[in-house]
C-alpha cells in the first residue's frame, strides 16, 4: 500500500472508516460511531470517517491489495458491498473492519463483543456480514446523499478538501507556475513516486503542497510543461509533474 502523507500526518494519523454514503444503515452506523467514540487515544475521536464515493474514499480504495478490493466492491456492478477501515499501514474489510471499529472506538459491551468476535475465524464471520450487507439497502433504504453530522464533524469527517485545499483549478498555463510558487497536487489520478528509499511501496503526492523549483518545457512545445516541485513532507524530495496535475495555492491560504 502506497503511503498517503496528505491524509496520514504526524498531526493526525487516525484510521479512517470508509462507509457507503448512500446507505441508510451505514449512515446510521457512522452517526452511532461518532456519538459513542471513546476518544481514549485522541480527544477528537479514535477514528475518522469518509464516504466510499468521495475523492478521498476512492484514493484510499486504490491502496487496497486486489484481494481486499474484491471483498469491498462487487465485480458484477461495481457497487460497494463492505465497510472498509484504512490505517496508515494496514486495511480491514468486511467483518474484520467491524471488529476493528468495535475494539478501537466503541465502549462497553460492543467493545468486548469486538474483542471476542476476533476469536471466530473469518470464514464464519464474513458470511454473516455479507448476508446483512447484501440486503442493507433493501431493508433500510437508500439515502440520496451522505447525512452524517455531529458536533465534531470537522475533526472526524475526512472531506475532499484535504486533497484540494485552497488551491485554484489545475493550471493549464504553465507560465503561472514560476519558481518559488506554492502549488498543491490535485491530479485526477493518484501520482505515486517510488524512488524514495524510505518508502519502498511508493508515496502518493495527491494533496501535498510544495514549491516550484524549475520548469522544463517538453520537446515540441505543444505538450504540458514538466514542473519540478520540491516537497518538505514526508521527507525533502523533488518530483517532476505536469501543469495539469498542479494548482496554485493562494498566498493567503
Amino acid at each position: 500500500m502506497f503511503v498517503l502523507p496528505a491524509l496520514f500526518t504526524p498531526e493526525d494519523s487516525r484510521p479512517v472508516v470508509l462507509f457507503d454514503g448512500e446507505c441508510n444503515l451505514c449512515n446510521w452506523g457512522v452517526n452511532y460511531l461518532m456519538d459513542h467514540d471513546r476518544c481514549s487515544e485522541d480527544a477528537r475521536g479514535n477514528l475518522r470517517v469518509a464516504a466510499l464515493q468521495s475523492a478521498v474514499g476512492q484514493l484510499m480504495l486504490r491502496r487496497l491489495p486486489p484481494e481486499k478490493l474484491a471483498r469491498a466492491r462487487s465485480s458484477e456492478n461495481g457497487q460497494y458491498k463492505s465497510i472498509v477501515v484504512i490505517c496508515s499501514q494496514a486495511a480491514y474489510v468486511g467483518s474484520d473492519a467491524v471488529l476493528f471499529i468495535a475494539k478501537t472506538a466503541l465502549r462497553g459491551p460492543l467493545r468486548w463483543l469486538g474483542v471476542a468476535g476476533g476469536a471466530l475465524p473469518r470464514r464464519l464471520r464474513d458470511p454473516a456480514y455479507s448476508f446483512v450487507s447484501s440486503r442493507r439497502q433493501r431493508w433500510f433504504g437508500k439515502a440520496p446523499d451522505c447525512r452524517v453530522w455531529d458536533d465534531n464533524f470537522d475533526t472526524r469527517f475526512l472531506s475532499d478538501e484535504v486533497l484540494v485545499g485552497g488551491g485554484t483549478a489545475p493550471s493549464a498555463d504553465a507560465a503561472n507556475l514560476v519558481p518559488g510558487a506554492e502549488v498543491r497536487v490535485v491530479s485526477a489520478e493518484p501520482v505515486v513516486v517510488k524512488h524514495l528509499k524510505r518508502y519502498p511501496t511508493g508515496v502518493c503526492l495527491q494533496g501535498l503542497v510544495g514549491r516550484v523549483v524549475e520548469t522544463l518545457q517538453a520537446k515540441g512545445g505543444d505538450r504540458p510543461y514538466d514542473i519540478v516541485v520540491k516537497f518538505k513532507h514526508p521527507s525533502s524530495f523533488q518530483a517532476h509533474l505536469s501543469s495539469s496535475e498542479l494548482a496554485l495555492v493562494p498566498m493567503n491560504a
